[in-house]
């Protein structure tokens, strides 16, 4: 009740303080809002759910969990006045739930090419889910090249790592950790090391193009592709810390945290020694594993 008291306290408080001095903190926002939807829509949960409901109402409850869930957020952005993005995260609450049932084998749909390996699985599934919004981004960069405005740009490449965030949101079962013939440091440097490879290929293309433009505000975007490695970093570690569970309030109140620091900049720091930590912690509880 705490987690929950202190989440909405953050979701509603925090526009009041931050909005007037951040121009591109109602796009953080909303991308907020989005990735707030992702820890309801993993496989085991979702396969419980239509055990015990028939198909309508598990799309009922489905639809109605995204909306319940992105509706503080899409409250903020209409007293703020962003009412194309309030209505933009509604349409994508209530989307996700009426197509919660859908399934591409069952449809014969064939799997969209990826350039990431399935091994390990994570950006492999979360690319395919996700790739319309990282075009929209990757069209966002250039609209803020377009009309000069460097905020808007920083904000689409901050975007691309919350998204890449969302990838690990789904546990994998105990058989895919004890299968590896690493010891669990050796599993989390490779897990990092991927993730920040895979996450830095979505990336680049941005990165380069604001750097050509804005040659003098290139600081300000390498302080946010380093947070974005960072909360990258702390969210693969805080799901090995409760493996094979699933994440909970705190996690998810932590982690919000973390991506809301580049916005406050004396919290910048703050993530660096929660990495170790981390480390540390996710390290002890694969050793039960490998």
């Amino acid at each position: 009740m705490v987690g929950y008291a202190l989440l909405a306290l953050v979701v509603m408080v925090l526009p009041a303080v931050l909005w007037p001095q951040k121009t591109y903190f109602p796009w953080l926002y909303f991308a907020a809002g989005v990735l707030a939807m992702n820890p309801f829509r993993s496989d085991g949960r979702n396969e419980f759910l239509k055990i015990c409901y028939s198909k309508r109402e598990f799309l009922l409850l489905r639809t109605v969990e995204n909306l319940l869930l992105v509706l503080p957020f899409s409250l903020v952005l209409l007293i703020r006045r962003q009412f194309l993005l309030a209505l933009g995260l509604l349409i994508i609450a209530f989307f996700r739930g009426i197509t919660a049932n859908w399934n591409r084998k069952r449809m014969n749909l064939p799997a969209l090419p990826t350039p990431f390996s399935k091994r390990p699985f994570e950006f492999a599934i979360g690319f395919r889910v996700s790739f319309p919004l990282i075009l929209f981004l990757y069209y966002v960069v250039l609209m803020a090249v377009i009309h000069d405005n460097f905020n808007l740009g920083i904000v689409s490449v901050y975007a691309v790592f919350i998204i890449c965030l969302g990838y690990y949101s789904q546990m994998e079962p105990e058989y895919y950790v004890w299968m590896h013939t690493d010891t669990p440091k050796q599993f989390l440097f490779l897990k990092l090391k991927t993730a920040f490879v895979y996450a830095f290929s979505l990336v680049v293309v941005p990165i380069v193009t604001l750097s050509f433009f804005f040659p003098k505000l290139i600081g300000f975007l390498l302080l946010a592709v380093l947070m974005g490695f960072m909360n990258l970093a702390i969210t693969i570690l805080l799901k090995y810390t409760e493996f094979p569970k699933q994440f909970n309030i705190g996690d998810g109140l932590l982690l919000t945290a973390c991506v809301i620091c580049p916005v406050y900049p004396p919290l910048v720091l703050l993530p660096i020694p929660l990495v170790f930590y981390l480390f540390g912690k996710a390290q002890k509880n694969l050793n039960n594993y490998l």
